[in-house]
């Protein structure tokens, strides 16, 4: 098992300290709720120091704006081992989402990103097309069939405790 050395990381400064932010290094997403609480992992201080494994990813929600109409903008960053935090892209770009939807519009995308990046995950071709298919889905289709398939494992474990 390989160990990622740790850094210490200061967390940005909120973009307006005017409204409402927050931070959180994330350990993971779950894809069957859509809103914010989808974003799993340890809260952290803006503006403080902390120490995070290299190549963390940081999630960083900040409320910009006039005080009569501000809005979210929520941006992904990745811990380099120089310490620095670096804007995460993927093939559709930067991640960053603005506007109330912002947990929709990142919540498959992170997630997808999230597992690439464990290493201790190794996908087959075939699990890899049943990723891509999923990801076309629309939302509501995919949170069925992630519902079934969690039932079936669920079911699955059962019959396996009985036989031991």
């Amino acid at each position: 098992m390989e160990v990622r050395p740790k850094v210490i990381v200061k967390v940005p400064e909120p973009l307006d300290g005017r409204f409402k932010y927050w931070r959180k290094v994330l350990s993971g997403v779950d894809i069957t709720k859509t809103n914010g609480y989808a974003f799993q992992g340890e809260w952290v201080t803006a503006g403080r120091k902390v120490e995070v494994t290299v190549g963390s990813y940081l999630l960083a929600y900040d409320e910009v704006g006039s005080r009569k109409c501000h809005y979210p903008v929520v941006r992904l960053m990745q811990v380099t081992p120089e310490g620095g935090l670096v804007q995460v892209k993927d093939e559709k770009g930067e991640v960053v989402a603005e506007g109330l939807s912002w947990a929709l519009d990142l919540r498959d995308r992170i997630a997808y990103i999230l597992a690439k990046s464990d290493s201790s995950l190794s996908l087959s071709a075939d699990e890899e097309e049943l990723v891509r298919h999923l990801a076309s889905l629309p939302s509501d289709r995919r949170r069925l069939v992630v519902a079934l398939a969690e039932e079936k494992a669920r079911e699955a474990q059962k019959v396996l405790e009985t036989l031991k």
